[in-house]
């Protein structure tokens, strides 16, 4: 992989000085200034969709983005072998602060303005056909019967994982009983989060890595936004939400949408999945879990009766039922003393499950 490094680098008009791997690519230090060197997951058919998007957005009022660099030979790429590598400008900065309110729905709203420049997009004839994925549902599907295969374990792990599994189980069961395609379909980012976000000194909000971008629905990108960062806090939900909804309004039928893909028990799948595919327990995880339980529930219940006039701030105020949303685990009495056995510490509470009704 080193030599497929340098040999990328060397398509460039610089003179390399330094070099840091990153999760995803490289930080280069060259005598023009810092870039980061990535190899692009996909065919050059791909590449060239992804670029003419940036294109489009560059010259669009949105402009937050960054171009690749360009190599001696004037292209926006090094092809060696099967490996496509490009360039890219570092952008300086800070990242969004996931812990601050006020930051997330400066990332909601940048989305939202995101989604409506590339909505304008049109790409060329010969890459019309490229990146679609329009069966989320059937993922989803998919991902359910999966999940139906884990419910029927029998073993030390499931005793603590499939109470909470038959609990989402059973709301993401009504939710896509009623939900019918896939939505609307446009261009949507595909790996939006904080961390391929940097606020720049002028205050810009620039947007990175448009290497999973492709033709669906865009919601799925909110969607990630408000797993990852909400902690399933109904306010917060909804603030971000709201921040969205202010520069590209949602209506009824994206808010079946969002309330359908965030019932679906990500989480809890991946848990299994990490489980009962690949060996590995992630107790921690779990234990997370089963105490956002009540947050999750009282979020969804929320969502499934909000309107888009409730967003803008419109309408009848908006009512957030805490009290109707129990923990699914209570604290149980101690037992007697007489089937206590006789030991010197004082026994913790047990903790039992009991399903919502």
């Amino acid at each position: 992989m080193e030599g497929k490094i340098a040999q990328a680098l060397s398509a460039y008009d610089l003179h390399l000085e330094g070099m840091v791997p990153l999760k995803k690519g490289y930080r280069v230090s060259t005598d023009k200034g810092l870039f980061r060197l990535k190899e692009f997951p996909g065919s050059l058919q791909e590449f060239r969709f992804v670029n003419q998007l940036l294109i489009h957005l560059n010259t669009s009022d949105f402009r937050d983005v960054r171009l690749p660099v360009l190599t001696r030979e004037n292209k926006n790429h090094v092809l060696i072998g099967d490996s496509i590598f490009y360039l890219s400008p570092w952008v300086n900065g800070t990242n969004i602060d996931v812990e601050n309110l006020n930051e997330l729905k400066d990332l909601t709203g940048q989305l939202a303005r995101l989604h409506i420049a590339m909505e304008s997009y049109v790409p060329l004839r010969d890459l019309s056909d490229v990146r679609i994925d329009n069966d989320d549902l059937t993922i989803l599907s998919e991902g359910l019967n999966e999940l139906y295969e884990f419910a029927e374990k029998d073993d030390e792990f499931a005793k603590n994982y499939l109470p909470l599994l038959e609990a989402e189980l059973e709301s993401a069961e009504q939710v896509f009983a009623n939900l019918h395609g896939e939505g609307d379909l446009a261009y949507r980012h595909g790996d939006f989060h904080a961390g391929n976000v940097v606020r720049t000194n002028a205050n810009r909000l620039v947007i990175l890595d448009f290497d999973e971008a492709s033709v669906g629905n865009p919601l799925w990108d909110l969607v990630e936004i408000l797993r990852l960062y909400g902690n399933w806090d109904v306010e917060w939900l909804i603030a971000m939400l709201s921040s969205y909804h202010q520069f590209r309004p949602l209506n009824e039928g994206d808010l079946g949408y969002l309330l359908a893909l965030l019932s679906f028990p990500w989480d809890l799948w991946e848990i299994g999945r990490a489980y009962y595919l690949q060996g590995r327990m992630q107790e921690r995880k779990l234990a997370s879990e089963t105490d956002l339980f009540a947050k999750r529930k009282l979020c969804l219940k929320v969502l499934s009766n909000i309107s888009p006039e409730q967003l803008a701030g419109e309408g009848e105020p908006l009512r957030i039922p805490f009290e109707e949303i129990e923990s699914p685990f209570v604290e149980t009495e101690s037992p007697s003393e007489e089937f206590e056995e006789p030991v010197q510490k004082k026994k913790k509470e047990k903790l039992v499950w009991r399903f919502p009704s």
